[in-house]
Parts: C-alpha cells; structure tokens; sequence
C-alpha cells in the first residue's frame, strides 16, 4: 500500500531534504531507505499509535499498542495485521509483551478501565487462543493481583518480568516453575531489557551492567548515564554486548572481558533524546541506536543513526564529528521524525521492524525494511 502526502506536507519534506542535502547519505545498510516509497500510514493499524513491543512465534508477527496484533510472517508488509484475542477477555485488555520463551507466548495482561494486572496469558502455539496461567503465578509470594508488571523479556528461552514495586523501585523476577522468583536486581530505574550471550544473562539497571546466572551476578559500573537500551551480538567468535544510555552513549564489550567497555557518543550532548532502542545487524557489522523520548517533543531530534563496528572488536569505527555530533548517517526518511521506542530483527528474513511513537504525528508507528534497505522503509 502506497501512502500520500498532503500537499503542505509533501512541501516540507522537500524543503528538509534541500536543507539536509549536503549530508551524504549514499552509504550504509539502510542507505536505499532515504529513497523510501512512502505508504498511506492511515490505512496502517497503527497509525498515530506508539507501539510498544514485537517479537515472532509460530508463523507470526506480534506487536503491541495498547493490546496485540498480529500478522502472518509470509504475507506482505502491512497485509493481514488483526487484534489478537486474550481469552476471556477478548479483544478489551492492555498488554505488557508479548514475548516467546521455552515453546510458549507469553503476554502481562491488563484491565482497560484501571491499568491493573488480570494474569499472566500464554499459548503454544498460533492457531491456539490465549489463556491465563493457572494456578496464577505469585511474585517472590506477592499475589499477582497485588503486582504493577512493568515489561516481559525473554532470553535463552527464560522468560523475565520487571515489577514496579509499592516503593516505587523495579525489580526483575524470573519465572521458575509456576511462580516468578526474584533476581536479586532491584533499584529505582527501569531495567531496559535482558539477553544472553556466552553462557551469561545480561541486564542493566541505573549505570550498572550485571552479568551472570538467574540469581548470581556480578555488576559493573558501566555508563556515565543511566542505560536505557542493551542488546548484544551472539554471531561472531567474539560475542560482544552493547548498551546505550540517556545521555545519548552507546557502549559495547566483548563477552569474555566483561570488565572492559569502549564508549562513544553517537549524537549531540545537547540533543534531549536518550538511546531508548539498539539493534545489531550482523551481516554489515553495525549497531543501529534509536533516538527516544527524555525530554520535551518539542525537541527536534528522532529517529536513528548507524554505528558500525571494528571487525570483531568492542570498539566504534569513527569519532564523533564536529559539534553536529553525528557518528554515522542520519537518514533524511520518514523514520527520522518519530522516537524511537524499539527495533526487533528477524534474522531469518534479514528483515528490520522499528517501533515508533506516532501517536502524535499523522503517520504509522510500526515501519519494516530489508536489512540492505533495498525496498525501503514501509508501514506495517
């Protein structure tokens, strides 16, 4: 589906591209994106929508704005995306996910009308509905009732829950058995996602990285802001992870020396935008970093930059450059106006998701492209 725009629009977008034209914007993985065929994004499902999560189970695509949506994997970008249904509830909940872990979906299912926690959902399998699981999990012996579930992650098929607590401090649990367990991991900052690479669990919470088993870490001191992203690169011999931070950084570190971390700032200090999203695209060596929400919209600076790495080292090729602050590329594409609120790979299609927040922009917030960028970013 193609997307027009309105003639003032259509306008502006010529007058910022004149404006950006000395850029040279003829290199990179998603270099071909700035020749974007751009998408009706009213007909998108998400249009004007944040959307928050994406992951892929049993043929399908999910994302998440507000409740889920789903698509075949092998239909058409934008073709097919429907509501899913969560049990007895319908198509009327919220929903934290969802995430696939050990076989299973598994979604933080929510009340429309107060925001509080219904139940842990799951499924095996596509064709199969939702259910809550039963008996329903406590959270190290709290009530799931009693539990604000801020976020689901999963990493080596172990599925992770961060829990905003009565003090307003989030922890992470894991579910082990049928009830979630504490980590041990609990402060006052969000804890922005986990993942796993050379036999450890990774996380981070305020300016700490810790590395370890389920309930056994160790932590250092890593950033000079609070993280906000992580992610990690399991493809090479020299498995790395990366973070980045509010304060526009991004980090990286090879596995084996966990103590030892590269940084870089990948845009302007002045910029109010924090490192919300990382991605690593493996077949060009490069880390993309998306640009979130920290201070007021009024700020002018969204979308993403390209970070590319040497060879297999935890280090950044370049340096930041002149006071513009810009590491790589900044694509002048439809992408570039809206935070960034995630990225999900699928390495099997080499196939790129970004999450944006369009919520107040009449465009789509769910955007796909070849990880060549041969066909260009299209809405979802």
């Amino acid at each position: 589906m193609k997307r027009a725009y309105s003639t003032a629009a259509l306008g502006l977008a010529i007058l910022l591209s004149v404006l950006a034209s000395s850029c040279d914007n003829t290199n990179g993985i998603l270099s071909q994106i700035q020749q974007e065929s751009v998408t009706n994004a009213s007909d998108s499902k998400f249009y004007r929508a944040s959307v928050e999560g994406f992951t892929k189970f049993d043929g399908y695509y999910y994302a998440t704005m507000v409740a889920a949506y789903r698509r075949p994997t092998g239909n058409a970008a934008g073709a097919g995306w429907a509501t899913v249904s969560m049990g007895d509830l319908g198509t009327s909940y919220l929903c934290k996910g969802p995430v696939a872990a050990g076989g299973k979906l598994y979604a933080a299912v929510k009340n429309v009308a107060d925001t509080s926690t219904l139940g842990i959902y799951s499924t095996t399998s596509s064709s199969t509905d939702f259910a809550a699981l039963s008996p329903a999990p406590n959270f190290g012996g709290t009530a799931l009732a009693s539990v604000n579930v801020q976020a689901l992650y999963a990493a080596n098929d172990k599925l992770f829950a961060v829990v905003r607590d009565s003090s307003s401090n989030y922890v992470l649990y894991y579910l082990n058995g049928t009830n979630f367990t504490p980590t041990g991991i609990s402060g006052s900052s969000f804890i922005p996602g986990v993942v796993y690479a050379d036999s450890n669990y990774w996380t981070a919470q305020g300016t700490t990285v810790y590395y370890g088993a389920t309930t056994s870490w160790t932590a250092h001191s890593t950033a000079s802001d609070t993280i906000t992203a992580i992610t990690a690169d399991t493809t090479s011999t020299a498995n790395r992870v990366f973070v980045g931070a509010k304060d526009s950084h991004v980090y990286a570190a090879l596995t084996s020396a966990p103590t030892s971390w590269s940084g870089i700032q990948a845009w302007n200090s002045d910029d109010s935008a924090a490192v919300k999203a990382l991605v690593y695209l493996p077949n060009n060596n490069q880390v993309v970093a998306g640009r979130g929400m920290q201070g007021s919209y009024t700020s002018t600076y969204y979308g993403y930059y390209e970070l590319t790495m040497n060879g297999t080292a935890a280090s950044f090729s370049g340096s930041v450059i002149g006071s513009s602050g810009l590491l790589q590329k900044k694509y002048d594409t439809t992408a570039k106006y809206l935070f960034v609120n995630g990225f999900y790979y699928d390495s099997a299609a080499s196939r790129l998701f970004i999450l944006e927040n369009a919520s107040m922009r009449k465009l789509s917030g769910l955007w796909s492209t070849a990880e060549n960028g041969s066909d260009g970013w299209t809405t979802e």
